[in-house]
């Protein structure tokens, strides 16, 4: 897979872990600080780097509820507008990395052609046409998908969808879906294989509640039908270009402010992999992180991780079964249907998250 910009985000995290198990450290209460505010460049202190790197996720978490989340004071409530996302058919709608195409082009030569045009967006430095009202509005899937399927995507019946949670990416406010669930995954393995590091430096608490706020998001966006089978799985909220018109804290970055109304109209649309949409590399990542979770947490919250268990499994048969390639004997297979992203974390193929899964 070609991605860019995102393993980053989890080297610190999971190197920190790995190396803690070779130094010894004083043991600490549950979630008490570790970092040392009169030695603040001790290199050697591994317990300071895992905390450190575990807090860039709370400074990245996205939502309704981050006030009360008490790890920054100076973090609150933001894109509440998440939670009313509305239900009806983006415009336009985009097309995605890797479809195959009727014209006998390959899969690379398809894929140059995408990226050659202009991503939603950008434009005049203002937004573009995406300031115009209706458009980039609503989520990835057909009326007629809407209307079959409305029991299960809206039960309450008032027209939107709450999409509210999840983690930003790298400083902008887009909820892009491989840098997210793998970083949720990685994180989730190296709890899974490092736990009692974290229990001794006192984190354990800290990692717990970073897994369950990421993972609680992923069973919040999968919408399952009455027999546990995925209807749809929401795995990007937020636009790139559009985003990155209007830097600003995340807290103020809503419509209808005197920034966003007069230089970019921020919009939140919301990207579904669906039967008529398939975005496998997305599902496969999601369903990577929800099977660790369920280890993570099988023997202390058992119906917490039987959930995971399930909606992991849900996923996973919901990307095999929308997973497309083309192979030919001597040939190297090539995905056919991958997730949208914009063009800023494009996937080349499903296989490494499937396997992942």
């Amino acid at each position: 897979m070609n991605k860019t910009g995102f393993l980053k985000k989890t080297v610190a995290a999971v190197s920190s872990a790995a190396m803690l198990l070779t130094f010894s450290a004083p043991a600490f209460t549950a979630n008490a600080a570790v970092i040392d505010p009169e030695n603040p460049n001790n290199y050697d202190n591994f317990a300071e780097a895992l905390q450190l790197a575990l807090c860039f996720y709370d400074a990245n978490k996205c939502g309704d509820e981050v006030a009360d989340d008490g790890y920054y004071s100076w973090r609150g409530n933001c894109h509440v507008k998440d939670a009313e996302i509305p239900l009806q058919p983006l415009n336009p709608m985009p097309e995605l990395y890797g479809e195959s195409a009727n014209d006998g082009s390959t899969n690379g030569e398809k894929q140059e052609e995408k990226e050659d045009k202009q991503p939603i967006g950008e434009g005049d430095g203002d937004g573009g046409l995406s300031a115009a009202e209706g458009l980039y509005e609503g989520v990835t899937m057909s009326q007629e998908f809407i209307d079959a399927n409305r029991k299960y995507l809206d039960p309450d019946g008032n027209g939107t969808l709450d999409l509210t949670g999840g983690w930003h990416d790298a400083g902008d406010h887009v909820k892009f879906g491989l840098p997210g669930s793998y970083s949720a995954s990685t994180v989730g393995w190296g709890y899974y294989e490092f736990r009692d590091a974290y229990i001794d430096m006192g984190l354990q608490k800290h990692i717990e509640d970073e897994l369950r706020w990421i993972n609680d998001y992923f069973l919040k966006v999968t919408f399952l039908d009455d027999d546990g089978n995925v209807v749809a799985y929401c795995y990007q909220v937020g636009e790139g270009n559009n985003d990155h018109n209007y830097w600003c804290a995340p807290e103020l970055q809503v419509d209808n402010t005197v920034v966003a109304s007069s230089s970019c109209a921020v919009k939140r649309p919301a990207y579904f992999a669906t039967e008529e949409m398939p975005a496998p590399d997305q599902c496969a990542g999601a369903a990577a992180s929800l099977a660790i979770n369920y280890l993570n947490f099988k023997d202390t919250d058992p119906e917490y991780a039987a959930k995971s268990l399930k909606y992991a499994r849900a996923l996973y048969e919901f990307a095999v079964a929308t997973h497309q390639e083309s192979w030919t004997p001597g040939s190297t297979p090539s995905s056919l249907v991958l997730g949208y992203d914009g063009g800023f974390y494009h996937s080349s193929y499903d296989y490494d998250e499937l396997s992942w899964a």
